[in-house]
């Protein structure tokens, strides 16, 4: 008799998968701590729609926090350079409009609204 070898056993998923694409950006939309310490949670993927819901321990869901603060860290960090880039970029057309004479104090004059056209009150 042939003895096939013992399949390994998949690795549960960290709360923050999607079971369904694989997807690590699951985040929870609702939450209930339970008499026990345990927490039900009611999780949503944003790439697939899908909505799980479960209750879990409060270890799996502390690393779910620490998962979603790193994320919202490095969302952070990723605007902020951006911001910082783009105000770089801006300031270097508005230097090199100063440098070239470009503007005058008209272009910082209020707009009107209406613009009435000639022989009409």
């Amino acid at each position: 008799m042939l003895r096939l070898p013992k399949a390994a056993k998949p690795r549960p998923l960290e709360l923050c998968e999607c079971p369904h694409c694989s997807s690590r950006y699951v985040h929870p939309t609702r939450w209930q701590a339970q008499p026990d310490g345990a927490i039900a949670l009611s999780l949503r993927c944003p790439e697939c729609l899908s909505a799980m819901e479960g209750t879990f321990a409060a270890t799996r869901v502390r690393e779910l926090d620490r998962e979603l603060a790193s994320g919202r860290a490095q969302v952070r960090m990723a605007y902020d350079r951006t911001v910082r880039r783009n105000m770089y970029l801006e300031l270097q057309v508005l230097r090199n409009a100063l440098a070239r004479d470009l503007l005058s104090a008209d272009d910082f004059a209020p707009r009107t609204t209406a613009t009435r056209l000639p022989g009409r009150r």
